[in-house]
């Protein structure tokens, strides 16, 4: 997985996140619903797709300290405000993603494994 798109992906989050109030795009989900989605496909994304193991393992908890940044950031941000529901609701959505992730891999190795035989 190219670097870009994965840094893509982050921004994408940030400017979703860190959006004025006024300029935010109305979603038929509740707050709580997009940060799950969001950080879980994220999460799931990057641990899916990234080689090195060290990385994979890192991206879980960096993933988890975003979603609490981000949320402490909008404190400051015009017509937003953090909550602990979202924060609690990203970080869920961080590990549903990478459990997630997890598995694909794990099994897709499994396969790959009985293929080859």
């Amino acid at each position: 997985m190219p670097r870009y798109f994965v840094g893509a992906l982050l921004a994408l989050i940030a400017v979703g996140s860190l959006l004025p109030g006024t300029l935010r795009i109305p979603s038929p989900f509740l707050t709580t619903t997009e940060h799950l989605l969001a950080y879980a496909f994220a999460t799931f994304v990057i641990v899916a797709t990234v080689n090195r193991t060290w990385l994979r393992i890192l991206a879980v908890p960096s993933m988890a300290i975003l979603a609490c940044v981000f949320e402490m950031i909008q404190i400051i941000v015009p017509g937003r405000r953090g909550d602990w529901d979202d924060v609690v609701f990203g970080i869920c959505g961080v590990i549903i993603g990478g459990v997630l992730a997890g598995l694909w891999r794990a099994s897709l190795w499994a396969w790959l494994r009985l293929r080859n035989r």
